[in-house]
């Protein structure tokens, strides 16, 4: 890691540019979805559909937000941990989601249930809306991830799973759709940090590059 702080100085200051347009495209983005999030929140949730029928483009609101329907296997469930040093970082309960008129579960899952943290019983019973060939029938109001979503912590799910290539993935709202959708200023301090880092890294640059070029005269004084 110390080799980051050998770099020449016109290095730095190269790309502290790059690394502060990126926390400006961070903040931006953030706050658009945020603005999405506060919309929403006075806003009715999307309109229940059938995960057969599910479709990103009418069902979701600006939130990712959707209201699906369809049978989970929660025999077939998988809890992934996620550890750094010893200790566990992130924990996900992963269980493929069937159609409503699936009548068992030899074809591949088109939906995926995702959710970060434990699922409890209470969950499931809020969510239960009944029993079918498949699984239990249940109706999740969440949030529709995208692929950075994932950030592929379903591959050890697929090995244990069949899941259709364009499996639609809900994150349920556990605690309610109040707080799925509350107010959050995780990205706001992280776009704050990466453009300190970036002014960082151009102070420390200058500073490289005037204390070498300072060398140079000296040494050029010496001959």
């Amino acid at each position: 890691m110390w080799w980051l702080f050998r770099l020449p100085g016109f290095v730095y200051l190269a790309l502290a540019p790059f690394v502060l347009a990126f926390a400006i495209y961070f903040f931006i983005d953030d706050q658009h979805k945020e603005a999405a999030k506060a919309a929403e929140r006075a806003a009715k949730p999307p309109a229940e559909v059938t995960i057969e029928k599910f479709d990103a483009a009418r069902n979701t609101n600006s939130a990712q937000e959707a209201v699906i329907t369809g049978q989970v296997d929660l025999g077939s469930s998988y809890e992934l941990s996620i550890t750094k040093r010893g200790a566990e970082t992130s924990h996900y309960v992963l269980a493929p989601i069937y159609a409503t008129t699936a009548k068992d579960t030899n074809a591949p899952a088109i939906g995926v249930l995702m959710q970060e943290g434990r699922l409890d019983d209470e969950q499931i019973k809020a969510m239960a809306v009944d029993t079918g060939p498949a699984g239990l029938l249940m109706r999740i109001d969440g949030k529709v991830l995208s692929s950075s979503d994932v950030s592929g912590h379903d591959r050890e799910f697929r090995d244990h799973v069949q899941v259709a290539p364009n499996a639609v993935y809900i994150d349920p709202f556990e605690n309610g759709r109040g707080e799925g959708l509350a107010p959050s200023d995780t990205g706001r301090y992280a776009a704050i940090v990466i453009g300190v880092i970036a002014l960082a890294m151009a102070a420390f640059g200058l500073f490289k590059h005037r204390r070498t070029r300072a060398e140079r005269l000296e040494a050029a004084e010496a001959y």
